[in-house]
């Protein structure tokens, strides 16, 4: 027999060796607000198919965990492969980058012919039943992205009545996710005016009842080394920036930043820090903004970019070097100044003393807290409602 200690309860209980992580699970009691996905055993991740021949340690987790939410999004992955298969045999999907909280995807079919209004009703038919499925495991639904793009476009992308499809199917079949548009780089250096592109059809689709929760800003400097300079003028104006910010914030809704690229060009030292700087100043100017809720750079590592292969350095967006990490994995300035602000100064660590009502105040960063007070521990959440947390 061996002895498996579980961790989201604090029990140890013999097995026979070679018993599977899934078959542990039945033996363990503790509360499961979500499905059970994977599981760390000795600190290492493994499927719930795992068989263990030696005492072990493991720690089951749901898609609340970074990990567990990576094999809840690769098993949906398969799950849209085998939808669209189903209803259009032969078809290819294309899982191409991650964007906000999700992954662009792209369908081809496979006489090569456009997506037609019926095939659009066959794949609403398929959402709906994805969705009863994962509607409460997925927070934000990126409902369109890039509508200024020119490239890959269909019949029906191009009608007037696109946006408000989108959102008017999305807030039918998502009722209770947050609902979030988003667009290209280009609307920061666009005249912060109520008629830009962006902020027009914002607006037109609110106007016609859409349902837009966030508003998502891309933020990438893909300009060539030679016209850098000249290009980013008004990217890292930071005057300019804020007016930007201020021209969507009237919305009154939170504000994503969803891309983010900062160039490096090269591996010099100095290419590096000017990197690390860039982004260090980008950083503080989005959190300190009112209205922002998230920030997501889009490629970590150097080398493993869109349009190229890996490795490639003088390709696709491989060349403009804008991971946080380089090519072997070890980490960029970049990496450890926003490590630095994320985890140091834009975090909270404060010793208080309560009054005689039991009442401790502290001036903190809105987020998760974990609060030690007459010996006991627990995690509390403290977000813009206002409300008293009793611990």
């Amino acid at each position: 027999m061996i002895q498996i200690y579980c961790k989201n309860c604090n029990t140890t209980k013999k097995f026979i060796e070679g018993t599977s992580l899934l078959h542990m699970l039945n033996e363990f009691e503790f509360e499961r607000p979500f499905p059970i996905v994977s599981a760390r055993v000795n600190n290492v991740s493994q499927g719930l198919k795992f068989r263990a021949y030696q005492n072990r340690d493991i720690e089951y987790l749901d898609v609340r965990s970074a990990s567990g939410m990576r094999v809840y999004c690769r098993s949906l992955c398969f799950l849209l492969s085998k939808s669209a298969s189903d209803i259009f045999p032969g078809c290819r999907v294309y899982m191409e980058h991650p964007i906000s909280n999700g992954f662009f995807c792209h369908l081809r079919k496979a006489d090569e012919g456009e997506l037609t209004v019926e095939d659009v009703a066959r794949l609403k038919k398929r959402m709906q039943e994805i969705s009863s499925r994962y509607a409460d495991r997925i927070p934000t639904i990126e409902v369109t992205n890039e509508m200024f793009w020119e490239r890959g476009k269909t019949g029906f992308y191009s009608s007037p009545d696109y946006v408000d499809f989108c959102f008017k199917t999305a807030e039918k079949y998502f009722p209770h996710n947050t609902l979030a548009i988003n667009e290209w780089s280009t609307l920061w250096e666009a005249p912060e005016t109520p008629w830009d592109n962006y902020a027009s059809y914002i607006e037109n689709e609110l106007l016609r009842g859409g349902r837009i929760d966030a508003i998502g800003m891309q933020f990438h400097m893909f300009h060539r080394a030679e016209r850098y300079f000249d290009a980013t003028r008004k990217f890292y104006d930071l005057a300019q920036l804020f007016r930007t910010l201020d021209n969507y914030a009237r919305y009154g809704r939170p504000m994503q930043i969803t891309e983010v690229t900062v160039p490096a060009f090269t591996a010099d030292a100095a290419d590096e820090e000017s990197q690390a700087d860039v982004l260090e100043r980008l950083y503080s100017l989005w959190f300190s903004y009112p209205n922002m809720t998230q920030i997501v750079y889009w490629n970590l590592a150097d080398g493993y970019a869109a349009f190229t292969t890996p490795g490639n350095m003088t390709d696709g967006e491989n060349y403009y070097r804008g991971g946080l990490l380089r090519f072997d994995m070890s980490e960029k300035p970049a990496y450890r100044r926003l490590r630095h602000l994320i985890t140091e100064v834009w975090t909270t660590e404060e010793t208080v003393t309560a009054d005689d009502d039991g009442v401790a105040h502290f001036r903190g960063f809105y987020g998760e807290y974990e609060v030690t007070a007459d010996g006991r521990c627990a995690a509390v959440s403290f977000d813009r409602d206002g409300k008293e947390v009793a611990v």
